[in-house]
């Protein structure tokens, strides 16, 4: 991250060590206040039509029932930077350059360890292809945040610590949730 923020202030020595200041609470405050983890399991599934039904769940998801119909198995994955947000809000003392590099670095964390996730599901699965799937409950370009919250309660009460606000979205707020589905030998959807 360090070099997308260096161009910008190349040939401006005075923000660019306000910038590695900043850099380096960033770094800080994340190592402190981030528990990163993560898990996946598959789903029992079955898909009619645009229909999904995971573990009981039923859930209109047109590409994933695509994948399943075409022989492939869903794994639920979720992780998580389990970070302390009371903590990580306090440590930007109010400098507004500091919580933008400190979110900005967790977001790159949380990519990171959604990559690191993925590949161990390539681990664990040799021999098939793997398909990440946005959930979209209705055709269409965006994912649906709201299929994708209501898988979390598969995974079990309270897993990594992640829970669900009232709005929908996840606390801690650097978690992801995904679904892959695995094509044994390789085959094509």
């Amino acid at each position: 991250r360090r070099r997308a923020y260096a161009r910008p202030l190349s040939g401006r020595p005075a923000k660019a060590r306000h910038l590695e200041a900043a850099l380096t609470a960033a770094r800080s405050a994340l190592g402190a206040a981030a528990r990163p983890a993560a898990l996946w399991r598959s789903a029992s599934a079955r898909a009619e039509g645009a229909m999904v039904t995971l573990d009981g769940l039923r859930l209109t998801a047109p590409r994933l029932a695509a994948e399943i119909t075409a022989g492939g198995q869903p794994l639920l994955w979720l992780c998580t930077l389990g970070e302390d947000q009371a903590r990580l809000g306090a440590s930007a003392e109010g400098d507004y350059l500091r919580a933008h590099v400190t979110a900005d670095l967790a977001q790159a964390a949380l990519y990171a360890a959604a990559r690191a996730v993925h590949a161990e599901l390539a681990a664990r699965h040799p021999a098939a292809r793997l398909v990440r799937v946005s959930l979209r409950e209705a055709e269409g370009p965006r994912w649906s945040p709201g299929a994708v919250a209501r898988l979390l309660p598969l995974f079990g009460p309270d897993p990594l610590g992640v829970r669900q606000t009232d709005g929908g979205s996840f606390l801690p707020v650097h978690t992801l949730l995904g679904v892959v589905v695995a094509h044994p030998d390789g085959g094509a959807a």
